[in-house]
């Protein structure tokens, strides 16, 4: 007996699978110019989530789907990005 999810499944896989190659090419696209640049990967994802994290604050965040933008306010009025070319205005 063929159910709604195993033809949705078989309808889907192509897709799926041309994704997972673009993925994988990224991901090999990546590693290859980390290398080249010496980048620690692991690394500098370890930092960026911590930028992230002061930078978007989760208590400030959560359950909005609103961009928190208090760290754009903040450079603003410090002067390191001039008002005219703030993306959020």
């Amino acid at each position: 007996m063929v159910n709604d999810r195993s033809v949705l499944t078989l309808a889907v896989q192509p897709k799926i699978v041309r994704v997972r190659e673009e993925i994988a090419d990224v991901l090999l696209y990546l590693v290859r110019l980390a290398d080249k640049l010496d980048i620690d990967l692991l690394n500098a994802a370890e930092e960026k989530i911590a930028l992230n994290a002061k930078k978007y604050p989760a208590d400030k965040a959560r359950g909005s789907s609103r961009k928190y933008n208090g760290a754009i306010e903040m450079r603003l009025y410090s002067g390191m990005i001039p008002v005219g070319l703030d993306p959020e205005r």
